[in-house]
């Protein structure tokens, strides 16, 4: 994983070298879609082809991954203790409470 914090069962992240050519990626993304819809058959992944269709697809997997964020209460007790270490018993509560109060404050802001 690149950071602390899981995606979720719908996001696949996979880290590639830096210098993978563009020909090794396109083939990386096809072995791994092939893979994705032998999985999910009922799963529709629509062409894209201009930047608005990809624009669109980050605003959903934005949406995915948010989504998974409110179903586990925003942060799970493994990420919590990954992300503290040492200092969880002493602020993994407090981090939890300032997380739940952001969230807030992110959902008002969506409601106007």
């Amino acid at each position: 994983m690149s950071d602390y914090f899981d995606k979720g069962p719908f996001i696949h992240v996979e880290d590639m070298k830096k210098n993978a050519s563009i020909t090794q990626l396109l083939q990386r993304h096809e072995t791994r879609m092939k893979m994705f819809l032998k999985n999910y058959p009922d799963v529709q992944c629509p062409p894209v082809s201009t930047l608005a269709d990809i624009d669109k697809a980050n605003n959903h997997t934005i949406k995915l991954k948010t989504e998974y964020r409110k179903s586990i209460n925003y942060i799970s007790p493994e990420e919590l203790r990954l992300m503290l270490g040492k200092h969880y018993n002493r602020f993994g509560e407090k981090v939890i409470e300032k997380i739940h109060i952001l969230a807030q404050i992110e959902e008002l802001k969506n409601i106007n």
